[in-house]
Order: structure tokens, then C-alpha cells, then sequence
């Protein structure tokens, strides 16, 4: 385990979120239907805990390893994972497909940890270096949507 989270560096393959303590190992093909893989480093995603048992035996969600950047977005008003509207059909579907299994959005305590990233980093708490660090896909919406400068002090 402490391999797979230096590799990842305890940041969540599926929410990244940094989840130093709250990790776990997911089988990306799951063991029941894929057992020959049980073993395979190539199978193997760091997953906050919630995220894998949310997970548990589903196919057809996205690999990490696969996502394309600008597939997922950050929708600042409510602090939802949404599908790029740019992206083709079969892709957002993907992207909404593994939104929903995964409870990205349903997981109210996920929506609120991403709106406290937002307002740590809008009063100064913290700073892009740490949210690049920890909390990555935060850090790009924040860059791609061009807001990582007007949103200082507008969340109180």
C-alpha cells in the first residue's frame, strides 16, 4: 500500500482528492470478474475508501490512466464534477456515467470538501502550490476557467 500511495502520491485516482489515511486499493478490473489480475500492479488505482466501495464491481467507468484533461469540469456555482459540453457525445456519457457510480456529486460530503478547498483558497488559506499538490483537478479548474485570481475574497 505504501508503494501505491508514494506512486500516486496519496492522491485519489478517481476524485483526486488527497487522501493520505482514507486510501485503499481498488481493482480497477474488478477480481470477481478479471481474478487473473488480482495481483497486477497495472490493475491497481489508489481510491479514497468511499470512492471504491462506491465503486465495488462496476464496469464501464473511465480509467483514470485513459482520461483525457478537459473530459471532467468543475462547476464553481455549485461544486459539482460535470462532462465537458466540448467533448463528443460518447465521451460526456463516460464522463456521466462514472460521475454517477462513483457518487462525485450525490456524496454531499465530497461537494462540501471541494466548496472548503474553494473558500480556503479564496480567503488566502491556502495557495495554488497546495492545491496543485494536493488537490489537482481543483488547482487546473481554477486555471482552465481563469478564475484562480477573481476568486480571492469571494467566498466568504
Amino acid at each position: 500500500m505504501n508503494d501505491l500511495r508514494a506512486a500516486y502520491r496519496s492522491i485519489c485516482a478517481y476524485c483526486c482528492l488527497y487522501v493520505p489515511m482514507e486510501s485503499s486499493v481498488d481493482h480497477f478490473l474488478p477480481k470477481s470478474s478479471h481474478p487473473h489480475l488480482a495481483y497486477e500492479w497495472n490493475n491497481y488505482r489508489l481510491a479514497h475508501s468511499k470512492i471504491n466501495s462506491y465503486k465495488g464491481n462496476s464496469v464501464g467507468i473511465l480509467d483514470p490512466f485513459n482520461i483525457q484533461p478537459g473530459w471532467f469540469i468543475l462547476d464553481f456555482a455549485n461544486c459539482h464534477v460535470k462532462s465537458n459540453p466540448a467533448t463528443s457525445t460518447g465521451t460526456q456519457n463516460s464522463v456521466t456515467h462514472t460521475i454517477t457510480v462513483l457518487r462525485l456529486n450525490k456524496d454531499d460530503s465530497l461537494v462540501q470538501f471541494r466548496f472548503s478547498l474553494l473558500r480556503n483558497y479564496s480567503q488566502s488559506h491556502i495557495d495554488m502550490d497546495f492545491l496543485e499538490t494536493h488537490y489537482p483537478f481543483i488547482a487546473v479548474e481554477l486555471k482552465r476557467q481563469g478564475v484562480q485570481d477573481t476568486i480571492k475574497g469571494t467566498i466568504p
